[in-house]
C-alpha cells in the first residue's frame, strides 16, 4: 500500500441528513485519491447512515463505537485506526472546497515547525465567516474569530499565521504529535476539546497555524445544535470544559489567581442567567421582603440555564482527580511559558456574558487578583479613541501620544463600529461622545470633557454621559469637582504634558461602566 498523506476522520452520529453533501464534496476534491483515506467514526447511529456509506462510498473505513462516546472520543477512535501522516478531523455537516487539502499543504509550508492547522470555515451559504482564526479570554472562553484591526494585528490572518487553536470541525494535525500529546481529552465529551488541544500544543512547545486557503463550509449547529440538544445541556459542557482546560494548562503561579477568579465568575453567570426569578431581597436579614414566606412572590424556580452552572460545578468536582493527573503530566512536559501564549488570546478580558454588569464584575474580580499584571506587557488593553472632525487636534493628539506607549490604541478608524466589539475601552472627546455611546459594544466609555463646562453641556453629550460614561477626564483641574458633582461620575485630571497619571492608567486597565449593583 502506498503512502497515505491525509486520514480524513469524520465523527458521525445519525448524520444521514448531512453525509451525502459532505462525501460528495470530498469525492470532488482534487487531491490524489490514493494519497488519502476516509474514516467515519460512528457513535451508534440508527438512521441508516452506516449502511448508506457502505453502499455509496465503499472506500470509507468505518469505526463502529457502538454508542455515543462523544465527539472527543469519537475522533480519538478514528485517529487510532488511521494510517496517514496527517489527521484531518471534519464535521459531517460540512462540505469542502476542491482545493482544501492543498490549502493545508500551502499553509504548513509557511511554517515548517507547525504541527496543526485550522481551516478557514464559512457558513453553508457562504454568506458569513464561521472560523477565521481564534481568540480566548483568560478564563478559557474560546472564540472562533481573531482580534484584528489593532496595531498588533492590523489585517485578517493569512496562511501560516499562529492561532491559539484550530476548530475541531475542520483541522489538520500530525498523527504522531496527536498521539504524543494525548489527543482530544475524552472527559470533555464535546465542546472546547479543540481549544484545550490547541492550548496544550502550545504549552508542549508545538505551533498551531491558520490555513486560509483550506476552505470548508459548515452548517452551524447541524450536528449538536438546539434541534438535537437543548441549550442548557450544551452550556453544562461549555461551563465545565472551560474550567477544566484552564486547570490543565496554566502554570501554577498563574492558575493561583485565574482559577479563583474563574470560579467566582461562574457563580456570577449562574445568578445573572436566573434573571428575575430570584428576588435577592429575600436573602437580606433586614430587608422587608425577607419577612415574607419564601416563594410567595412566585419567584422560586431557577431556569434550567441557571442550574446548568451548578451541574457543571458538580461535574468538575467529579473530574478533578483526573484533571489534576492530566495537569501534572502536561506541566511536567511544558516547553513554553504562559507569557509566550498570552498574545494568542487576543482579548484576555473579553466578557463571556452579555451586559455591562457582568463585564464590570469581571473587571473588579480581575483587579482583586491582579490579573492584568499577567498580561499588561503582552496583551495590553485595546482603546478606541474617537474625536469629531471639527475638534481641535491638540487634545486628541496629546492623549494618543500618552496612551500608545502602554496600550493598543486606534484613533478614528474608518468604520468604528467594526472595531468596537473588540475594544476594551471607548475613549471619546467632546462631540464624539454621543457617537461612541451609541456603538454596539459592552466596552465602557471614558469621556474627555476638556473644553466643556458641566453647566452647559449640549443635550446629546449630556444624555450620553448619563447613560454610558464610566469615567470623565479633563485637563482643567479646577473643573474636576464640578463634573463629579454634576454627573456623579469620577473625574480624573490628566494634563497633556505629563505621562498618564495613575488614575487614568488604572482605568485603562480595568475600565468600568457607571452601573448600579444588582
Amino acid at each position: 500500500m502506498g503512502k497515505i498523506d491525509f486520514s480524513i476522520i469524520i465523527p458521525n452520529m445519525n448524520g444521514m441528513e448531512h453525509l451525502p453533501d459532505c462525501c460528495a464534496s470530498l469525492a470532488a476534491a482534487d487531491y490524489p485519491a490514493d494519497r488519502q483515506e476516509w474514516i467515519v467514526s460512528d457513535n451508534g447511529s440508527v438512521d441508516g447512515s452506516v449502511g448508506w456509506l457502505h453502499d455509496h462510498y465503499p472506500r470509507t473505513r468505518i469505526v463502529e463505537n457502538g454508542r455515543n462516546i462523544g465527539f472527543a472520543s469519537g475522533c480519538n477512535a478514528g485517529a487510532a485506526a488511521a494510517r496517514g501522516e496527517w489527521l484531518v478531523f471534519l464535521n459531517n455537516d460540512t462540505r469542502v472546497h476542491r482545493d482544501w487539502l492543498h490549502g493545508y499543504v500551502r499553509a504548513l509550508a509557511c511554517d515548517p515547525q507547525a504541527v496543526c492547522a485550522g481551516s478557514y470555515m464559512r457558513s453553508w451559504d457562504d454568506s458569513e465567516v464561521d472560523f477565521d482564526g481564534a481568540a480566548a479570554n483568560l478564563f478559557g472562553a474560546g472564540q472562533q474569530r481573531p482580534v484584528v484591526g489593532w496595531p498588533d494585528r492590523s489585517a485578517p490572518l493569512t496562511d501560516g499565521a499562529p492561532i491559539l487553536f484550530a476548530c475541531g470541525g475542520a483541522m489538520c494535525i500530525r498523527r504522531d504529535v496527536f498521539a504524543a500529546v494525548g489527543g482530544f481529552d475524552p472527559s470533555f465529551f464535546i465542546y472546547y476539546e479543540d481549544v484545550d488541544l490547541g492550548w496544550r500544543l502550545w504549552v508542549l512547545g508545538h505551533r498551531v497555524i491558520f490555513a486560509r486557503g483550506s476552505v470548508v463550509y459548515h452548517k452551524e449547529g447541524g450536528t449538536t445544535g438546539a434541534t438535537r440538544a437543548p441549550s442548557y445541556r450544551r452550556y453544562r459542557l461549555f461551563e465545565r470544559n472551560m474550567l477544566a482546560l484552564i486547570i490543565k494548562n496554566y502554570e501554577a503561579a498563574h492558575l493561583d489567581g485565574i482559577l479563583p477568579a474563574a470560579l467566582l465568575l461562574e457563580w456570577q453567570r449562574a445568578l445573572l442567567s436566573a434573571g428575575d426569578t430570584i428576588d435577592r431581597r429575600q436573602f437580606g436579614l433586614r430587608s422587608p421582603a425577607a419577612d415574607q414566606p419564601f416563594g410567595t412572590d412566585g419567584l422560586t424556580g431557577l431556569p434550567p440555564i441557571s442550574l446548568t452552572h451548578l451541574v457543571a460545578m458538580h461535574d468538575l468536582v467529579a473530574l478533578l482527580p483526573e484533571l489534576l493527573a492530566e495537569r501534572a503530566r502536561i506541566q511536567a512536559a511544558r516547553r513554553r511559558p504562559d507569557r509566550e501564549i498570552f498574545p494568542l488570546l487576543g482579548r484576555p478580558f473579553a466578557p463571556q456574558f452579555a451586559g455591562p454588569f457582568y463585564a464590570d464584575r469581571m473587571r473588579r474580580i480581575a483587579e482583586i487578583f491582579d490579573l492584568y499584571g499577567l498580561v499588561s506587557d503582552t496583551v495590553p488593553s485595546r482603546i478606541l479613541l474617537l474625536t469629531p472632525a471639527d475638534e481641535p487636534t491638540g487634545r486628541a493628539a496629546a492623549l494618543e501620544h500618552l496612551l500608545t506607549a502602554e496600550f493598543q490604541l486606534r484613533h478614528n478608524p474608518p468604520i468604528p463600529a467594526d472595531l468596537a466589539p473588540s475594544a476594551d475601552l471607548l475613549l471619546a472627546l467632546g462631540g464624539a461622545i454621543p457617537t461612541a455611546a451609541a456603538l454596539n459594544t459592552p466596552a465602557p466609555l471614558a469621556a474627555d470633557v476638556t473644553g466643556l463646562t458641566p453647566t452647559a453641556v449640549p443635550p446629546a453629550i449630556h444624555s450620553a454621559l448619563r447613560q454610558r460614561a464610566g469615567l470623565l477626564i479633563t485637563a482643567d483641574a479646577a473643573a474636576a469637582s464640578d463634573w463629579e458633582a454634576a454627573f456623579g461620575i469620577r473625574c480624573v485630571v490628566q494634563p497633556p504634558d505629563v505621562p498618564p497619571l495613575a488614575a487614568l492608567r488604572h482605568y485603562c486597565r480595568y475600565p468600568l461602566h457607571h452601573v448600579k449593583p444588582q
